[in-house]
């Protein structure tokens, strides 16, 4: 039985590395929607039952795409194969260091989605900075009438600008899984 659970834990580690690489985009997604003002448009994303942003969703299918143009499913087996070269059945379990690489590696969801998001959120921080004090400056102006359009706007010219650089990133990120 104890080289069912060494085998378990590989894949189980495997498993979760491949999922933090993969909420990269739904933490993003999350800043960029709530920088743009549209952090109530929520979807039910099928992966996890549980409702994400629409952005998010949208650059989780990018990323997902992404992934398969550049062969990261064969990548991926290849990391199987490795594991039963690295780890045999029946060998010792994972060290203490190798665990804990593997859960210091979540932290690499939440530095990546903020990467991710940070030209669009800050360009989305310094217009609404400029909304605010055009807001205060000539009251008559509805803020939501200004500021919702041109917050929208600019994240969606902002966030095409970002596309490449986006790209360029998740592909890093592929290295690291």
């Amino acid at each position: 039985s104890s080289d069912v659970c060494s085998s378990d834990l590989v894949g189980l580690a495997l498993g979760f590395v491949l999922q933090i690489a993969f909420a990269a985009p739904l933490i993003a997604g999350e800043i960029i929607g709530g920088a743009m003002g549209i952090g109530f448009a929520n979807m039910i994303d099928p992966n996890s039952g549980r409702s994400s942003p629409a952005i998010g969703q949208f650059l989780s299918i990018l990323l997902t795409l992404l992934f398969l143009s550049l062969d990261g499913h064969l990548v991926l087996v290849d990391m199987i194969l490795r594991s039963y070269q690295a780890m045999p059945p029946g060998a010792a379990w994972l060290s203490a260091g190798q665990l804990r690489d593997i859960a210091l590696f979540g932290g690499y969801a939440f530095l990546a989605g903020l990467l991710l998001a940070l030209p669009v959120g800050f360009l989305l921080l310094c217009l609404n900075l400029v909304v605010g004090m055009l807001s205060r400056s000539a009251p008559a102006l509805n803020l939501f009438s200004v500021g919702m359009p041109a917050s929208l706007a600019a994240g969606v010219v902002a966030m095409a600008v970002a596309f490449p650089a986006m790209g360029d990133f998740m592909q890093i990120g592929r290295a690291h899984v």
